[in-house]
């Protein structure tokens, strides 16, 4: 069987890269990463936030042609967290995205490795987007004020994008002096990282950088060799210095050597730091905060206010109402893949902090008579997808169900749900 999947093309640039998911029928795995100011071997975070919906796998099921688009947005409600294994910490979705620095990968996982899946997916087009927090980017505060003349436009070296074709400066043919770049910044910034990518084609050698507290006056801040090559192989190389702690108004790149002779080159320059107001797109986004120091079994109120140059707006009020106890909290989902005698079930819960198990009650009314195996809900103050499969049903028959989560404080019911499995063939 042969799934063809063609990607959509996504906004240019500055797209919030976070959660995805393809027409609501993937699994994508969370992640784990190095924080971009820790530097190179520095502290490790797993945070592994992780969506999981339906398999690719149910496109299977007609024998039909499907497409499928990825979209990536940050909505918590298509979240879940994946951890509470040892060694995992929790991170808002906002702060792991923030710092996601992976390679971007598509994943085929089967159980039975003697009988894998045949075939092939097609990807006809794939273009990646996302929100780069580097102040030099012009809708973070950076401006470019002066660059060399002749050569590439120096703009597509903060243009938005990491790296990639078309996303490197050239020189003009046979430079005699250093090259140097001039960004101011909109407001006063602190510097704490600077990532300088290479040209694969035309790599610059000897790279300086230098900042200006007054606009004026540039003091040195590093000096760098850049790699000629990735490694291991040709890939875009980079340099990296973090825990920097450099206040400016302006920052300058001085390129005063070269691999080739006849032209210099130079990757992306990303600059990451405090200090900056950040413009998003005109386009949706999706937004949310953690709020710590709440009373238990109390109802709050709130409401999200957005403030523009064009003045401000004010949500609707909604409420929220805070657990009473430390239970799980456990609220049955709907079915799906509802066939004559099998369907899967899912739910949400949230271990509160203390190690969870769940499982479905289910069965031909409220009384249920028949229970999933248990599984683990984590540890973690989240909340995560929970799912069940069923077997050995009664064709045409109605049945109730419920998710089940217990820890040490207590156990709580999802509400009652049903679905009617279909006719025998």
């Amino acid at each position: 069987m042969v799934v063809r999947v063609p990607y959509r093309k996504s906004r240019p640039a500055r797209s919030v890269l976070t959660e995805t998911k393809i027409d609501h029928r993937s699994r994508s795995c969370g992640q784990s990463q190095l924080n971009i100011e820790d530097g190179i071997g520095g502290n490790w975070k797993r945070p592994n936030w992780a969506h999981t919906g339906f398999l690719l796998t149910d496109l299977l099921f007609d024998g039909k042609w499907h497409r499928a688009e990825y979209r990536l947005t940050n909505d918590s409600t298509h979240w879940t967290y994946g951890g509470g294994t040892r060694g995992y910490v929790y991170g808002s979705i906002d702060f792991c995205q923030r710092h996601l620095n992976i390679d971007l990968f598509h994943m085929l996982a089967y159980i039975d490795v003697k009988n894998p899946p045949t075939g092939s997916i097609d990807f006809d087009d794939l273009t990646i987007a996302y929100r780069n927090y580097s102040l030099l980017v012009p809708s973070n505060g950076g401006r470019l004020m002066s660059s060399p003349a002749d050569g590439d436009d120096a703009a597509r070296l903060t243009d938005g994008w990491r790296h990639g074709k078309d996303r490197a400066w050239r020189s003009a043919a046979g430079p005699a002096a250093p090259l140097e770049f001039v960004w101011s910044f909109e407001q006063p910034v602190t510097i704490n990282a600077v990532q300088l990518h290479q040209n694969p084609d035309w790599p610059a050698k000897e790279v300086e950088v230098l900042v200006a507290a007054d606009g004026k006056t540039f003091t040195p801040l590093l000096k760098r060799t850049l790699p000629e090559r990735g490694v291991p192989n040709a890939n875009w190389a980079y340099t990296l210095d973090s825990k920097l702690n450099a206040a400016a108004t302006a920052m300058k790149v001085r390129v005063t050597s070269s691999y080739r002779a006849d032209h210099w080159g130079l990757g992306e320059v990303e600059v990451f730091g405090s200090g900056a107001t950040m413009l998003p797109d005109d386009d949706l986004y999706h937004v949310n905060t953690d709020i710590a120091d709440l009373r238990p079994g109390a109802t709050y109120h709130y409401r999200r206010v957005a403030t523009s140059s064009a003045g401000t707006t004010r949500g609707a009020d909604r409420t929220f109402a805070t657990p009473a106890t430390a239970q799980p909290l456990a609220e049955t989902g709907p079915a799906s893949r509802i066939a004559a005698t099998s369907a899967k079930l899912e739910g949400r819960l949230n271990a509160l902090g203390a190690a969870a198990t769940f499982y479905f009650e289910y069965g031909t009314d409220k009384n249920y008579g028949s229970q999933t195996p248990a599984m683990s809900g984590g540890i973690q103050i989240t909340p995560r997808s929970a799912f069940g499969h069923l077997t050995g049903l009664k064709p045409a028959t109605k049945y109730h169900y419920r998710l089940v989560a217990t820890n040490a404080h207590g156990t709580t019911h999802g509400a009652d749900a049903a679905f009617e499995t279909a006719p025998a063939n």
